[in-house]
């Protein structure tokens, strides 16, 4: 049995002597004590070994990628549900960009506040 269940196991029972009023909860206490660091090691070894998994995949030539695309859902033939309610196409991306200058000549909406208060450009109106 590994140490980090069996100190959970310790403490489960700590914690049933003393909600039976046989053991004093500084048994309790000393329990979670010893329970805690074994668990951040046990969450640190796990760590360092999924580490290693990926690092061997790496070296490995990187075949994790296509492995991951192979197992990763499939969209739905025929667009699923939804596809009547997205567009067919993404418009590429030159056609959405703006360039800075036709940013800067673009108008600016007007202010429902009013004119007090109002910034247009950096400067108050």
């Amino acid at each position: 049995m590994p140490r980090a269940q069996a100190l959970q196991e310790y403490s489960e029972l700590s914690r049933l002597l003393y909600d039976g009023g046989y053991a004093p909860y500084s048994t309790v206490l000393q329990a979670e004590q010893q329970l805690f660091p074994e668990e951040l090691n046990l969450a640190a070894t796990r760590a360092q070994l999924l580490a290693s998994v990926v690092a061997v995949y790496r070296a490995m030539g990187r075949g994790w990628v296509t492995e991951a695309d192979k197992l990763a859902p499939q969209p739905v033939p025929g667009g699923g549900p939804f596809a009547s309610t997205l567009p067919a196409t993404r418009p590429a991306r030159a056609e959405t960009r703006m360039t800075i200058r036709e940013i800067r000549e673009r108008p600016l909406p007007q202010s429902t506040r009013g004119s007090k208060g109002s910034v247009a450009r950096g400067q108050f109106v």
